[in-house]
């Protein structure tokens, strides 16, 4: 059994199980993205993640990104995967987030 076995689609996966008061929950910061958005909430980042590609969804990052905020993690840690699933996906826009 594959990587690609184990994945899950989170696509409307997780938007019933999560809780609006969580969803309205700000990132440690706002991640700018180089196709043109800025992640500042939770609920971006979830919107952002249903919009990705079947290839990016089924990465290990990005599959990392959708359990965390399924679990309702912290959501330092959730902001912590999204940059870093943007920045690997070179994605990411490094230029204003000094």
């Amino acid at each position: 059994m594959g990587a690609a076995d184990l994945a899950f689609s989170f696509r409307g996966a997780y938007a019933p199980a999560v809780s609006r008061a969580y969803l309205s929950r700000k990132l440690t910061r706002p991640l700018v993205t180089k196709d043109g958005g800025t992640l500042r909430t939770v609920l971006d980042a979830r919107a952002y993640m249903l919009g990705l590609s079947k290839g990016r969804e089924r990465s290990a990052r990005w599959q990392r990104a959708a359990q965390l905020l399924l679990a309702k993690a912290d959501v330092g840690a959730v902001s912590r995967q999204l940059e870093l699933a943007l920045l690997y996906d070179g994605k990411l826009d490094v230029r204003v987030m000094a």
